[in-house]
């Protein structure tokens, strides 16, 4: 396998990304082939900070599910204000390329393969709920981070239905949270049919049965793994 190739995996919470991600990079560690894992979607210690601190003086209830509509219908009503969208719209993107760069952009450069446990995709998923994009916006906004961002050489959406993710994690707030989620996911995959390879892999099925579909379709990329 040659050097600089970029695998993702995207999905709803709780459809394995992360322990395909790994399995994925362990198997080929075995091939004599080395990759690097990394998180792919946003995260910002700043952002985290506010959050924690929105947690203690705002969200008083006990019940998970309680809290989880405080904190969306506060998170509502701020991103009403089209200023703060736009700051917070404008903080996420910059911050993200940036992370990206450093993460993904130059380990690629410097011949190495990288795994992401989502990616791009998965952050504009977030955003365009939170702000309420338009198809269009959405379009662009990928277009735009993929003039300054790698595109995948092989993309994964790990489809599991909503219940399943549900059953599997105890912090994904509602099963209407989860609904949400994958409708915005397949509208990007839409888009994405013009202009990406990806493959959508039945998230139900066994660890060993994904790791052979996922190594098929990588030996179809690059027959080397297969040696």
């Amino acid at each position: 396998m040659k050097g600089g190739i970029l695998i993702c995996f995207m999905g709803i919470d709780g459809s394995g990304k992360t322990t395909l991600a790994r399995e994925l990079i362990a198997d080929l560690k075995k091939r004599g082939i080395s990759a690097e894992y990394r998180w792919g979607k946003f995260e910002s210690s700043i952002l985290r900070l506010l959050i924690f601190l929105k947690n203690k003086l705002v969200i008083r209830e006990s019940n998970f599910n309680e809290n989880y509509k405080k904190s969306l219908k506060l998170k509502n009503k701020l991103f009403s204000n089209k200023l703060v969208s736009k700051l917070y719209e404008w903080f996420v993107l910059v911050d993200y390329t940036i992370q990206i760069i450093f993460k993904v952009t130059l380990p690629l450069k410097l011949g190495k393969n990288v795994v992401c446990d989502r990616y791009v995709f998965d952050t504009i998923v977030d955003l365009a709920l939170d702000l309420r994009y338009s198809d269009e916006k959405i379009r662009r906004r990928l277009n735009q981070l993929f003039r300054l961002l790698p595109r995948p050489d092989v993309l994964f959406f790990v489809d599991v239905p909503e219940e399943i993710a549900f059953r599997r994690k105890d912090d994904i707030p509602s099963l209407e949270f989860l609904k949400s989620k994958k409708e915005m996911y397949f509208k990007i995959l839409e888009f994405l049919k013009t202009s990406y390879k990806f493959e959508i892999v039945d998230g139900t099925k066994s660890i060993q049965s994904l790791k052979k579909e996922i190594m098929e379709v990588l030996m179809k990329i690059d027959r080397s793994i297969g040696r």
